[in-house]
């Protein structure tokens, strides 16, 4: 390898760009577990849960003034359209009983019983045939105007079309649970007025990818800056001591920078990936991974 003098950056400039590389890589790794803890996760769903029931409830105030001066069938006519879509995009659903006996649903996908007193939707929370919603209502009159919010579908089977999967907008793996009940070590549910809703619990971890992302490149980046601020230091050698000397140099601490990542699994979010697993391609301990392969190959390539 001949010394890249003609297209360093100063050494100043180098140690610069290493400097911010690495801290901001750093500082990255240092806020990532709490981006993929329970905790996260949980203020998250909760956060969500709280928007929606603005938004449900806004839904509600306006269908409440459009039944005052529309018959149902006027509404099934006109309104349908525009209101089938709210299950499949927000998970909602509109439902009026009157005089105890149901006159309109905006979705026919949810199995509800014709006679309001049949069904506990006096509960914040229900569990219906096909998910758990929560309830939100409005008296009017002699109407009970109900918005359902769907937390997540929990069918009597499964297929490729039917999932025991969270609501859209709820980033929850879908093995985590709802209990109805509370119970030691697990993490309860509160509506935007701080009243218990339900209990979830074994909320795995789930990777954030953009994160992970951001941290492999800034790692590249460091890495990169790194060994330019090396070749740098060695070329004083170089004009010292010879080629020899700056070849040997310069390959022992990459050879040395290289070994210790192995070592310690460094950077972690690398060895996380699918391209540095040994399931994918493995060769002995200096080799353990593909992408370790890889890697190598490009150090080769700069020495």
């Amino acid at each position: 390898m001949m010394p890249l003098k003609y297209f360093q950056l100063s050494s100043k400039k180098t140690l610069y760009g290493f400097g911010i590389s690495l801290l901001l890589c750093l500082l990255v790794s240092a806020i990532v577990p709490y981006f993929e803890s329970e905790e996260f996760h949980i203020r998250n769903f909760e956060s969500k849960l709280h928007k929606k029931e603005v938004a449900i409830e806004k839904l509600i105030e306006t269908f409440a003034q459009e039944i005052e001066t529309s018959n149902y069938n006027d509404l099934f006519k006109k309104k349908l359209i525009s209101y089938k879509s709210l299950y499949a995009k927000d998970g909602f659903v509109l439902l009026v009983y009157e005089k105890d006996s149901l006159k309109f649903w905006s979705d026919n996908h949810i199995p509800v019983e014709n006679f309001l007193l049949k069904i506990c939707l006096d509960n914040k929370i229900v569990k219906l045939n096909n998910g758990f919603f929560e309830v939100r209502r409005k008296e009017l009159n002699n109407k009970v105007i109900i918005g359902l919010i769907l937390i997540k579908n929990d069918y009597s089977f499964n297929n490729e079309f039917l999932k025991d999967e969270y609501a859209t907008g709820f980033q929850l793996p879908n093995n985590t649970n709802i209990l109805e009940s509370k119970s030691n070590s697990t993490h309860d549910i509160y509506s935007k007025e701080k009243h218990y809703l339900f209990t979830i619990d074994n909320v795995e971890h789930e990777a954030i990818l953009w994160i992970e992302y951001l941290q492999i490149v800034l790692f590249l980046s460091s890495i990169i800056f790194l060994i330019l601020l090396i070749e740098q230091s060695c070329f004083r050698l170089f004009q010292k001591f010879g080629f020899y000397i700056y070849y040997l140099c310069f390959g022992i601490i990459i050879s040395i920078i290289r070994f210790a990542m192995l070592k310690i699994g460094f950077p972690e979010v690398l060895y996380n990936t699918d391209l540095f697993s040994p399931s994918i391609y493995a060769h002995t301990a200096f080799i353990p991974s593909l992408g370790d392969l890889l890697i190598h190959a490009a150090l080769l390539a700069t020495y």
